[in-house]
């Protein structure tokens, strides 16, 4: 959430002028019909994007906007931490420790363990509330933090950030009874031997929006080749793994989703920076890729 950044009021809005008449509306500004003048705030004005999904305004008259640049804060944060040594908790990271266990557990195993460094693919899935699914209308910053940490533990640089995956030839002209599903995020990655594709995308889901659904790797090792598929529900993590296409691995673990008053007992009672954290974190920033004006 962002404070609106324009005017000497609560949260941007000059009070003295919230209901100039109609002939008094401020440049750009509209009225309503009511007396009350409206003014329209875009990314110009210091919001992080056009595409407003939340509007609150608090006890003390403070406006905060919801925008669909939850990515972008992710660069911010890992400046903040770099320049200012500052220890940042974030909860949409903390709280995936139940997958990145389950994840890691894959490859403690010996016969999956040399394909560590194999890994050719990241697939994560994510709820939407929206039909069609298009960037900017749910918070991916849960998915992204996925990918992030795997490439931060394996050291993969980012090639080419994270960009709308382009619908297939010929889809806009075929005639659909409802909209269809937009076809996610991709990036791509390098481990110095070979390329890493990165998918990440919508499905409809009762779910909350953003949520995780599952994370899939592919790893292909000379002739051989590993498919781990990871899902989670409230209290339960699933591993299943496919060794040449034969099923190897069928484990559930008992893991409950954290919730905030343990993920905040965490963040209170851990002591200096937690350098995973510093790492996902900074590699995320990284897949967002610069500011679209430094692009």
């Amino acid at each position: 959430m962002a404070q609106v950044p324009h005017g000497k009021g609560h949260g941007g809005w000059n009070h003295k002028t919230a209901k100039r008449s109609e002939a008094a509306n401020p440049p750009g500004g509209a009225a309503d019909g009511l007396g009350h003048s409206l003014r329209h705030y875009t990314a110009k004005d210091g919001l992080a994007s056009s595409l407003i999904l939340a509007i609150h305004v608090d006890h003390a008259g403070t406006v905060w906007v919801g925008t669909s640049a939850g990515l972008d804060r992710l660069r911010d944060l890992a400046e903040l931490g770099t320049t200012s040594g500052i220890a940042i908790s974030d909860f949409a990271l903390d709280r995936q420790s139940r997958w990145r266990e389950a994840i890691a557990s894959i490859f403690d195993d010996p016969d999956f363990t040399p394909y560590l460094r194999s890994i050719r693919r990241i697939a994560v899935t994510y709820a939407t509330h929206d039909e069609t699914g298009s960037p900017g209308s749910t918070n991916v910053v849960k998915p992204v933090y996925h990918v992030a940490w795997i490439a931060s533990c394996l050291g993969l640089r980012v090639v080419k950030p994270l960009h709308p995956v382009a619908a297939p030839a010929g889809a806009a002209k075929r005639k659909a009874a409802k909209p269809q599903l937009a076809r996610g995020l991709a990036a791509q990655l390098s481990d110095g031997r070979g390329d890493v594709a990165v998918v990440v995308r919508p499905v409809t889901s009762p779910a909350p929006a953003g949520t995780t659904l599952r994370v899939e790797l592919l790893a292909e090792r000379r002739s051989s080749e590993l498919r781990a598929d990871v899902t989670a529900e409230q209290d339960v993590v699933r591993v299943r793994v496919w060794q040449d296409g034969v099923e190897a691995l069928d484990r559930s673990f008992n893991a409950a989703r954290r919730t905030d008053v343990d993920l905040l007992a965490q963040a209170i009672e851990a002591s200096g920076r937690n350098r995973i954290a510093a790492k996902a974190l900074a590699a995320a920033a990284a897949l967002v890729g610069p500011p679209d004006d430094a692009a």
